[in-house]
């Protein structure tokens, strides 16, 4: 029997098994060392952060708070915000002196509004699209509570970075929407005491104090994903 024979047989049938299975690999896309895809937007799963009530801020009257929202810090991904849910309530709680009796207090009307500039160029449903490119949606009632519920899934928003680890707002509000993309406005009209016949006094409504709970919709988006997703829904060739 020719040992040298079988050993250099045995080599070359092992080689190409070798290859065989290089080559299975290389056209599943499954082998070592080979990059894996990345998810599409379809795959990427949405979750919904829930933030606790502000504590009471004062909106004076005819005056606007605004509480702008910002994406993590140094993320290596993407923050696309998909929805926003903001309930605002208040208690408008003026009172007339005690010895004028005849003085009633009017409502005051609150207006909270969520206002998104979209990574792409157009709107639809319910969403009102103004001039300037973004997304307003908008509530007001007199009644002591309201929502508004903007649905950004088919115009999403991409968050700018802000100073915190996760999503965030400052609970104290701003005097500024600022450009982080995405903000909730509240604006006060305050209603005054007024006296059911004529008379020479008035007294003013200064305001009243809010609490605004806010959960935010977002998919946290690799770089690569992004890219493709913008390409795809711009017709362009980079974001």
């Amino acid at each position: 029997m020719n040992f040298k024979l079988l050993g250099i047989t045995g080599g070359v049938v092992l080689t190409a098994i070798l290859l065989v299975t290089v080559l299975v690999f290389a056209i599943g896309g499954e082998g070592p060392g080979l990059k894996e895809e990345p998810p599409t937007m379809e795959e990427i799963p949405e979750e919904t952060i829930h933030f606790d009530p502000t504590p009471e801020i004062m909106v004076e009257d005819q005056n606007t708070v605004y509480w702008p929202i910002f994406g993590p810090s140094n993320s290596t991904e993407i923050i696309l915000v998909t929805g926003v849910q903001a309930h605002l309530t208040w208690s408008d709680d003026e009172s007339a002196p005690t010895l004028r009796p005849m003085y009633q207090n009017m409502p005051d009307t609150m207006t909270i509004q969520t206002v998104a500039t979209p990574v792409i160029a157009s709107g639809d449903g319910d969403n009102s699209s103004n001039a300037n490119g973004t997304i307003t949606m908008t509530g007001r009632s007199d009644t002591g509570t309201t929502r508004v519920d903007l649905d950004l899934a088919s115009t999403p928003v991409v968050l700018v970075e802000g100073a915190g680890s996760n999503i965030s707002f400052s609970e104290e509000g701003a005097g500024e929407p600022g450009n982080s993309g995405l903000f909730i406005s509240v604006s006060c009209m305050a209603g005054d005491l007024e006296a059911s016949r004529p008379a020479l006094l008035l007294y003013n409504d200064m305001g009243d104090e809010v609490s605004l709970t806010i959960s935010v919709t977002i998919k946290r988006v690799p770089a690569d994903t992004f890219d493709e997703w913008y390409r795809t829904q711009n017709g362009v060739s980079e974001w």
